[in-house]
């Protein structure tokens, strides 16, 4: 309620000049208390009507009455629509932190292997690395191209190793059908197993060796590097793309739940600066309210007087009138 109200109508308990100003000049001996005495007694002398006079002085104060209590009616409305608001916010508060909590639990997240693939990867590419240095040297001696030629046998046998379905080497995500036929059996040993052993015979053959156990050794060796360290590395790269899709969306789940964290604590926060300003707001008119009755409850009071002072007198003045005084 706005301070303009807060001075309808209240005249100060001493009678002095604040008393309400009226919009007729008829009410101007209701401005002090000398005047409505003064009103009284001229009434009581001429014998005049006072009950026109009481309803003036009736009718003067309860215009700033009703204008106070009209004032505090809008603002206990105000006040209970500040509070059912403060209620609607903590509401939607308690719903902020809620699901605020829920954003920051990490239990959706899917697991992954992408950092272990990956440093199997690199481990499986150092190990064919070797067995290509390996190769390249025991043919290097033999050939007039031993470049082009350990690497036309070193892609023989590593690319016959490309297969979903492994048999020498699988790991827990791999599973051979029950209902695989033998024909297709005998075909994934010829390509994982086969080929492989008929690159090493090439190798150790074709190629320099000092000994026939230094031969033996490198057939071993090449054989056992391409059936495992080979197997191992296309399956590595098979999962790596796998486990780098979790990777990247567990990434992106990451980044938009921290997006979202940040925009539910500005909420948060501006819902709390919210309830803090709607608090404020009614308390202030929890003051407005207190003032406005504590006034029309003065201006009741001061009604009361100023009828008491007209009567008093007025009765004086008639009394003083029957015994002559005034002639």
């Amino acid at each position: 309620m706005s301070e303009s109200s807060e001075n309808n109508g209240i005249p100060p308990s001493n009678g002095t000049d604040n008393v309400p100003q009226g919009t007729d000049f008829a009410y101007d001996w209701l401005k002090s208390e000398h005047s409505l005495r003064d009103e009284g007694s001229y009434f009581g002398l001429v014998d005049g009507n006072t009950e026109e006079k009481e309803e003036a002085i009736r009718q003067f104060y309860d215009a700033g009455i009703q204008a106070l209590r009209v004032g505090i009616e809008i603002d206990r409305a105000a006040q209970n629509l500040a509070e059912s608001e403060i209620e609607r916010l903590r509401t939607r508060l308690a719903q902020l932190l809620v699901e605020k909590a829920s954003w920051e639990n990490p239990g959706d997240y899917s697991p992954h292997y992408f950092f272990r693939y990956l440093l199997g990867f690199a481990a499986y590419t150092l190990m064919l690395l070797f067995n290509f240095g390996l190769i390249y040297e025991t043919l290097g001696q033999s050939s007039r191209y031993p470049l082009w030629l350990s690497l036309g046998v070193y892609l023989f046998g590593m690319l016959s190793l490309i297969r979903k379905i492994a048999i020498v080497y699988t790991d827990e995500r791999e599973t051979i059908p029950q209902n695989l036929s033998e024909e297709s059996r005998w075909k994934i040993y010829s390509e994982e197993i086969g080929i492989p052993v008929v690159a090493s015979i090439f190798v150790v053959a074709y190629g320099r060796t000092a000994t026939p156990l230094h031969a033996a050794l490198i057939f071993i060796l090449i054989t056992a590097l391409f059936l495992y360290a080979g197997k191992g590395f296309w399956q590595s790269m098979l999962h790596l793309q796998q486990e780098n899709r979790i990777w990247q969306n567990n990434r992106i789940i990451r980044r938009n739940r921290a997006a979202k964290i940040v925009e539910l604590e500005k909420e948060i926060q501006h819902t709390k600066e919210m309830i803090a300003q709607k608090q404020q707001a009614k308390s202030n008119l929890e003051l407005i309210i207190r003032n406005n009755t504590m006034q029309m409850t003065r201006a009741e009071a001061q009604k009361a007087a100023a009828i008491h002072y007209f009567k008093s007198e007025f009765d004086l003045a008639r009394s003083a009138k029957r015994l002559g005084i005034f002639g």
